[in-house]
């Protein structure tokens, strides 16, 4: 009888211990890449190098899905690359593979990266601190220097396109399934290059914050929460002052434009979970004439 309790206790033990090991594994094991990639620039339209860099990835996979972010981002703007990145890769599914080029120093010692995420998102993107918000929120699993040319576009790799010449090529055999740790070595994730990265708060009953996106409508897009209009007491309907270098604005508290007539402004906490400043039917920054890294106060 002893010996049968002995027995069943270790079977129970096993059982355990194989549970635990199943867990750890799932827990490490990366989602594999899904065929998308979303793809982001600075190159506008006008070029033909998003296309170029399209032929490049349907070559390698003629069934790959090619998804542009946005080719509108301001010519050598790694920050607001960074934000715009951030803000759209936070929507697509764990397996999608990014190619995010705003690259002012191609061609130059600056280091071609494949960064995977904790939550399995695979980012390829020179080394200059464009994956900055990404690594951030998202964390990094591994980080690769794109140094095996098996994977780079055959021929000649030229000093002024690696968009074509090496991501865009990467990017394709990554979202296709090809091996990530054959890209080439591994990095320190303690050795990539991060932007400075201005944190919001409050002080002397003010929300400071900095302008970190201003999109085409010319609505401003601050680092301010919703943390600090509580702290603050700041509620739907209030009316706030916001002050942007030597301008001071007094601006409705709402929750989306058309709370305030047209021509009338607006700020309120939008989609990306920051503070936006808006005139209905208008253009905020042509009155404020900001631009990023401004600081922006605010105060009922």
């Amino acid at each position: 009888m002893k010996n049968k309790k002995v027995l069943k206790f270790l079977n129970y033990l096993i059982l355990a211990t194989l549970f635990i090991l199943v867990l750890t594994f799932s827990s490490l094991a990366e989602t594999s890449p899904n065929g998308i990639i979303g793809f982001l620039t600075d190159w506008g339209e006008t070029d033909y190098f998003v296309g170029a860099c399209k032929g490049v990835m349907l070559t390698v996979e003629p069934d790959l899905k090619l998804v542009d972010i946005s080719h509108g981002v301001t010519p050598f703007d790694i920050q607001e690359g960074a934000n715009t990145l951030l803000y759209a890769a936070r929507e697509f599914s764990e397996g999608t593979v990014f190619l995010a080029i705003v690259d002012p120093g191609v061609g130059t010692e600056r280091k071609p990266l494949l960064v995977v995420t904790k939550n399995d998102k695979y980012f390829i993107a020179p080394d200059n601190g464009i994956l900055t918000l990404v690594i951030n929120e998202m964390g990094i699993k591994k980080v690769y220097e794109l140094k095996n040319n098996k994977y780079f576009r055959p021929g000649k790799i030229s000093k002024d396109f690696h968009g074509r010449d090496i991501f865009s090529p990467v990017a394709a055999h990554i979202a296709s399934g090809d091996s990530v740790s054959e890209v080439g070595p591994e990095l320190n994730p303690k050795d990539l290059v991060m932007l400075p990265i201005k944190k919001s708060k409050v002080e002397n009953k003010t929300a400071i914050g900095y302008v970190v996106y201003i999109n085409q409508y010319g609505n401003i897009i601050v680092n301010i929460t919703q943390d600090e209009f509580d702290e603050l007491g700041i509620k739907l309907g209030d009316d706030v002052n916001v002050k942007i270098g030597d301008k001071t604005q007094k601006i409705k508290v709402g929750t989306t434009y058309g709370d305030v007539p047209e021509g009338d402004w607006v700020c309120f906490i939008a989609c990306n979970d920051v503070l936006e400043i808006a005139i209905n039917w208008g253009n905020a920054n042509e009155f404020f004439q900001t631009e990023l890294n401004s600081i922006v106060e605010l105060k009922k």
